[in-house]
Order: C-alpha cells, then sequence, then structure tokens
C-alpha cells in the first residue's frame, strides 16, 4: 500500500489547503474514502519548501517509498507534480490526485473545469534517457504504453477499454478519460483524467471532432477515486517493466494493435489545418504513427483529430 497523505497547508498559487472534513465533503465517493482510509493524523513537517512548515493527513504510516498525495483545489494536477518533483519530493512512481482543477491541461491545448469526484492525477515516470536511452526508439511510443497500461489496469473492474490514438481511453465507443505527458529535463510527468462520477454533455466538442464521452457511474459502474488509483498505480510499475524488458517496439505495436478504437472502420480526419476526409484505420506504423488507408493508399497521420462514421 503507499503512503496516501492529505496535503493540509497546500501551497498559494499551486493547491488550496486540505483537511479530511473537506475532502470527504467535495463527494460522497470522497467521502467514503475518506472513512475507509482514515483514521486520519495531522503532521507538520519540514521537508519540502524549506521555508515553510508543511501541514500533512497522513493514514497510517506504510513501509513504502511510493507515495499518493492528494491535494486541494488547483489550476492542475501537472503543475502540483513538476512541483513537487522541482522540491525532491516526488520520486519515480510517486502521483498526485487534485480534488478540483479549474485549468486542466488536455489534447490540442484545451482547458475545462474538472468538478470533484472524478480522478485528475498526475504521475511521475521514470526519465526515458536513463530507463531506455536517449535515442530508443521506444520515445516515440510512450503515449501508447501508458495508454496500454492504463487500459489494462482497468480491465481489474470489468471495463475493455480501447484507445483513441494517440492518448483517449474509449469504452462503448464514448471517451471515458484521457491521458497527457510532458517532459521536462529529462523528468517525465503523466497526465491522467477517468470520469468516474461526471462527463462533459454530449455535444460540447461536437465542433472539435471529438467523441461524446461517459463515466463509470453512468454506466453503471460505480468506483471511488482512491481505490481505483492505487490499483492503478500498484499495476502500472509492473507493466511498464515487463513491457520494455521483455518486449521490443515491434513486439509492443502487434501487441497494441487490437486494442485500437475503430480498426478496420471508416473515421472522419481533420488533420490540423487541413480540410476533413474520410479514411479506413489500418493499424500503427512502427514509430506509432497512424496508419489509415485513404481511397486506396496508406498515410500515416502523427497528429490530427477523428470520428468514427
Amino acid at each position: 500500500m503507499p503512503d496516501i497523505f492529505l496535503w493540509g497547508s497546500g501551497k498559494e498559487g499551486f493547491a488550496a489547503p486540505l483537511d479530511p472534513d473537506a475532502l470527504g465533503s467535495s463527494h460522497e465517493f470522497w467521502g467514503k474514502e475518506i472513512a475507509s482510509f482514515g483514521p486520519w493524523v495531522r503532521t507538520v513537517e519540514e521537508f519540502i519548501f524549506q521555508d515553510e512548515r508543511n501541514v500533512f493527513w497522513r493514514r497510517a504510516p506504510q513501509k513504502t517509498t511510493e507515495k499518493i498525495m492528494i491535494c486541494g483545489k488547483c489550476a492542475s494536477s501537472m503543475d502540483v507534480a513538476w512541483e513537487m518533483i522541482d522540491q525532491n519530493f516526488f520520486r519515480d512512481w510517486d502521483s498526485v490526485i487534485a480534488v478540483e482543477q479549474m485549468a486542466g491541461r488536455g489534447q490540442h491545448r484545451r482547458e475545462w473545469v474538472s468538478p470533484p469526484g472524478n480522478i485528475y492525477a498526475s504521475w511521475a515516470w521514470p526519465g526515458l534517457s536513463e530507463k531506455i536511452g536517449e535515442d530508443s526508439p521506444w520515445r516515440s511510443l510512450l503515449s501508447l504504453v501508458t495508454g496500454y497500461i492504463v487500459a489494462r489496469a482497468l480491465e481489474e473492474f470489468g471495463l475493455f477499454v480501447k484507445l483513441k490514438w494517440p492518448n483517449d481511453l474509449i469504452l462503448k465507443d464514448r471517451k471515458i478519460g484521457g491521458i497527457l505527458i510532458e517532459e521536462r529535463r529529462g523528468k517525465i510527468v503523466l497526465g491522467i483524467g477517468l470520469n468516474t462520477v461526471s462527463a462533459p454533455p454530449d455535444g460540447e466538442f461536437e465542433n472539435d471532432y471529438s467523441v461524446p464521452a461517459t463515466s463509470f457511474d453512468r454506466e453503471g459502474i460505480h468506483l471511488t477515486p482512491l481505490s481505483v488509483w492505487i490499483k492503478l498505480v500498484k499495476s502500472a510499475q509492473n507493466s511498464f517493466e515487463k513491457i520494455i524488458n521483455n518486449l521490443n517496439p515491434g513486439d509492443f505495436i502487434e501487441l497494441i494493435t487490437g486494442r485500437l478504437a475503430w480498426l478496420g472502420r471508416q473515421v472522419l480526419v481533420k488533420r490540423n489545418g487541413s480540410d476533413v476526409y474520410k479514411a479506413r484505420i489500418a493499424g500503427l506504423a512502427p514509430d506509432g504513427g497512424l496508419l489509415l488507408n485513404r481511397n486506396g493508399t496508406d498515410e500515416v497521420l502523427y497528429s490530427g483529430r477523428m470520428l468514427p462514421v
């Protein structure tokens, strides 16, 4: 079990203060988590932000080095994760869950308000230059690797999730979540959003060539955010090591192709700055690009949007 704690004091400009009562009242699912994982003990520590005293609410101490920090309302959990890395507080596989976001980051530089109840997490992953080498072909496949790992982990909850290239998670032809990767100074932060209890209404992004969304709750699957995240954290590291150590990139491409949403079907494609056209999804290129068949000719998509026909 990871070391789970609430950032009680927060930090101006990054995250609002958070205590067990505030978290429990933010949403009924968080209320269940607070009761399930308690009791929570208030501590004052000085091991980050050296000029400040930090208040935390911790559950019973665990003999583990992996941390899961829950923070109050923030702009984005990715901002908080980067600050924890810069302060040398987060190591590989540590993560933060934001109760609520005001400017969550997503594909195509979208921003949106993220209400309590869903999972808005950011995760420190191993730097690829250290793990697999600066010029490794795995670098261009990282988004697909992370999507595959998350999709496989969700099978534990009876969900068969497919991947809308390159980084959306699809359940029954609707978006259930998404993944965003940022790399700075050799470090990697993975942002993951999962719609556990709510999703944008149909039609909100209809002019943006985005598929409609759904949530676990809407599909009759009632999952609480922290419990889901703990299982994802537990399974992801093992899956990552197995993929990187036991497969070559070509093997992985073959493995993940069956997970592609709308494989073999026609989709509407909009490249950045181009007209919309129809094409059939044929698979993946060796470097992770999406292989399309357009009017009998194969081409590779590296950036763009799509909808099933």
